[in-house]
């Protein structure tokens, strides 16, 4: 039996990271960077980093000489790009660019983790040839700017632009998903958006994706992939968790906000990769029930959706 593919994730105390550490850590040699808050995970090698000194990162890198490099990091809330900008362009923009040029000297397999955000929100259903980007949203400009560098200074990676993660987080930063579980379990109202539309997927599927992706061939060419979800509104997904929590669905009411769709088409994901597929809602609301209680059984959990259908 050989030696199994070493795994760099760059992020590994953020949610996607945190998740893709957990449950590739079977199947690969698993090692990664945190930046704010240090995470134990078993079996996988952890490096506190200072975005302060970011260039022990590509020391750290050639050291480790992973196969693969998984960038995870990435600052998503709005307020915080708009206050900080040097910060966000160094950790949106410098720091994907100068991993995915080192990867290209060491021969690592480049995989950047994007969003729908790049997109401007007016049609829905984008597909990786929509070209509908955002002309004014700091945060989808910087990603938009990351991805054009990668491609203009590599001759390859792999981009995914992801919809909204739900998993649980860890206790130096909850998740979206536990705040809406907590709210659900202590029957809370809640205000959400019927005019906002995602693709929501967990992070069992996503994980299922990208190890799909690590055991394919990597073509010498630069590729996008979306992974999403149930493309569904925001009130849709957590009315639907406050019924499926035994709470009062109508606690949760409607947002008044302004209209934008990020849903995804994930057909040339399903097509290179007939073995995973968009959740449905149903199926994401089960992958949701198992993380929390892995010990339940399939059938079980499948009869508890029964039941709040």
């Amino acid at each position: 039996m050989g030696a199994k593919p070493k795994v760099f994730i760059n992020g590994i105390s953020g949610l996607l990271g945190f998740h893709l550490a957990w449950r590739l850590r079977k199947d690969f040699l698993v090692s990664g960077t945190s930046f704010q808050n240090h995470v134990t995970i078993p079996d996988v090698q952890v490096f506190p980093i200072n975005l302060i000194n970011i260039e022990t990162l590509d020391t750290l890198v050639r050291l480790q000489q992973p196969d693969f490099f998984i960038n995870a990091i990435g600052l998503n809330d709005r307020a915080e790009v708009e206050k900080q900008q040097k910060l966000s362009d160094t950790v949106n923009v410098m720091i994907p660019v100068s991993m995915a040029i080192l990867c290209s000297r060491i021969k690592a397999k480049y995989i950047g983790l994007n969003c729908s955000e790049v997109f401007d929100g007016e049609k829905g259903n984008y597909s990786e040839e929509s070209s509908d980007f955002t002309l004014t949203d700091s945060l989808g400009k910087q990603k938009i700017a990351a991805h054009s560098f990668v491609r203009a200074q590599t001759v390859e990676s792999t981009d995914l632009r992801i919809g909204r993660v739900l998993g649980i987080g860890h206790h130096y930063r909850p998740s979206f998903f536990d705040r809406i579980r907590f709210a659900a379990m202590r029957k809370q109202n809640y205000e959400a958006s019927k005019r906002k539309t995602r693709a929501y997927l967990s992070t069992i599927s996503l994980a299922h994706s990208i190890k799909l992706i690590l055991q394919s061939e990597f073509p010498s060419k630069h590729r996008t992939f979306h992974v999403g979800g149930a493309n569904i509104t925001e009130f849709e997904l957590i009315s639907s968790w406050y019924k499926l929590a035994g709470s009062d669905p109508s606690l949760v009411t409607e947002l008044q906000d302004t209209k934008r769709d990020l849903s995804l088409n994930c057909k040339l994901m399903t097509t290179q990769f007939p073995e995973w597929k968009p959740e449905s809602k149903q199926d994401l609301m089960k992958n949701l029930l198992t993380e929390l209680s892995p010990a339940i059984s399939e059938k079980h959990i499948e009869k508890t959706l029964a039941l709040m259908s």
